[in-house]
């Protein structure tokens, strides 16, 4: 049996306060798993909001995926930083 029942696609037009508390909710109401996609979103926002998201998860065994485009950019911002 698949333990990712119900699956959460987080909507990169909320602010950031109303993101986490729909994620909260989210798991409070059983979500199994939670995808932080940010498809307009600069990739500080990005960081920002997956951040917050990962914290809120921080316990709760529900896992978090990440898109992978903006995580491939914010990598290559923190490559250049290194530089």
């Amino acid at each position: 049996m698949n333990p990712y029942r119900l699956y959460l696609v987080t909507d990169d037009q909320q602010d950031l306060d109303t993101l986490k508390k729909v994620v909260k909710e989210a798991v409070i109401g059983g979500v199994t798993m939670v995808q932080v996609r940010e498809k307009h979103g600069d990739v500080r926002q990005f960081i920002e909001r997956a951040t917050a998201v990962k914290e809120i998860l921080k316990g709760t065994g529900v896992p978090l995926i990440i898109n992978e485009a903006l995580l491939l950019k914010s990598m290559e911002l923190n490559l250049e930083a290194t530089i």
